[in-house]
């Protein structure tokens, strides 16, 4: 069975079908999983239910509760034999780079005042319910700014606080709440392994980086082609998809119809969007901070798709965030399946970029591309593209 045909096969079946399809090749399939949301059964445990508040968002890959797990556990063992899905769930919340700053405050000033209650409230959930937790999300998007000596001191502050936070109880913390010198040796070495690893990381290079610098690169162009132009929403989203295919040389189709809805003025997405203004104070940085949202996503793609190699468990992953727009983007464009193999994986949605672009044959567009794309992942520069991006947008903004 060809490899690229399996993936296809997975992506496309019905689920009835892939009920079948995983029986009489589950030799072949043992380490396949697919993820289908929703579905009827598997829904996020009430333990991470309990913890969700008004301001704070617990993100999933899907927007639903539900979520249906096929693969040769559930299907050949369990599921064709007592006529239900028995999977083990497991889960892990991963903090982002607000969530960790307000940490910090909690234990420096200790005001009661919103955000910084909210998030000690949530916090000590996490912790009674006894929750696997990371700060996995903070350490990706601010390690690349670890030589900003202003950077690397508030970043081994927030350390300092995450490290006492994930030795202690719930009834510890309440305690803690608004005292400073609550530090021990412990939390004081764990802020210096973290940062070695970190500058490990970024000597060998980074996926991560690699992924924002992408996605970095599409929204810097967006604004420029925005800014610069009184195109039609078309010919707008045409200039965006060229410079994709000559510059970028890959096919990000879930940022890609984030920028669609944007041009299309599509109101899914206008929180994610909102200090997207030309004269936005910043609006470098607030395009690098709608960059690493993005990037967050993939990440916890990433994440999942590690921890599906040789598990029976199906852990899934969560974003804690207080970004509406993050919340708004996953419901814009919901997953339908993601299929994982060997550390690897594949993802399809609800409704397709190219069925929802009717006025321009995206398929034709990046079919006809495939030699050019490829060429240009080789030869790329994403440093320099970046750079002369950048310069471009501030000539826009000049005039």
């Amino acid at each position: 069975m060809n490899i690229t045909n399996t993936w296809e096969l997975l992506l496309q079946l019905s689920p009835d079908d892939l009920l079948g399809y995983f029986y009489y090749n589950r030799n072949i399939l043992k380490d396949y999983r697919v993820i289908l949301f929703p579905g009827e059964s598997n829904k996020i445990p009430n333990k991470f239910k309990n913890i969700v508040s008004n301001n704070i968002s617990l993100l999933s890959l899907s927007p639903k509760s539900d979520f249906f797990v096929l693969d040769y556990d559930t299907v050949v063992q369990t599921f064709l034999r007592n006529g239900k899905s028995d999977v083990r769930l497991k889960g892990c919340v991963h903090f982002d780079t607000q969530i960790v700053s307000y940490l910090n405050r909690i234990y420096d000033d200790g005001t009661k005042d919103a955000p910084i209650y909210d998030t000690y409230t949530f916090l000590k959930k996490i912790l009674e319910e006894r929750l696997d937790f990371t700060d996995y999300l903070y350490l990706i998007e601010n390690g690349f700014k670890i030589n900003d000596v202003k950077t690397l001191k508030k970043m081994k502050d927030c350390l300092l606080s995450y490290a006492h936070y994930k030795e202690t109880t719930p009834k510890q913390f309440e305690s803690d709440f608004g005292k400073k010198n609550i530090f021990t040796i412990d939390d004081y070495k764990f802020i210096n392994r973290t940062v070695n690893d970190i500058d490990k990381i970024i000597k060998k290079g980074s996926h991560f980086q690699n992924v924002f610098d992408l996605i970095y690169c599409m929204l810097l162009k967006l604004a420029c082609i925005d800014f610069s132009s009184n195109k039609s929403s078309k010919n707008k989203f045409l200039l965006l998809n060229s410079f994709i295919i000559n510059e970028l040389g890959i096919y990000l189709e879930r940022e890609l119809a984030v920028c669609y809805f944007y041009l299309y003025k599509n109101d899914n997405v206008k929180s994610f969007f909102k200090k997207f203004q030309r004269n936005s104070k910043n609006l470098v940085d607030v395009i690098q901070g709608m960059a690493w949202d993005l990037t967050h996503i993939r990440t916890i793609e990433f994440f999942m798709a590690q921890d599906q190699v040789g598990s029976r468990y199906f852990t899934n992953h969560y974003i804690v965030t207080y970004d509406q727009g993050l919340r708004d983007i996953l419901t814009a464009f919901p997953l339908d399946r993601i299929v994982f193999h060997n550390g690897d994986y594949r993802e399809i949605f609800k409704q397709s970029l190219t069925s929802l672009s009717k006025d321009i044959d995206l398929t034709k567009l990046y079919y006809e591309s495939i030699n050019v794309r490829e060429n240009v992942r080789k030869n790329r520069d994403l440093t320099k593209l970046k750079q002369s991006l950048i310069e471009e947008l501030f000539k826009i903004l000049q005039v």
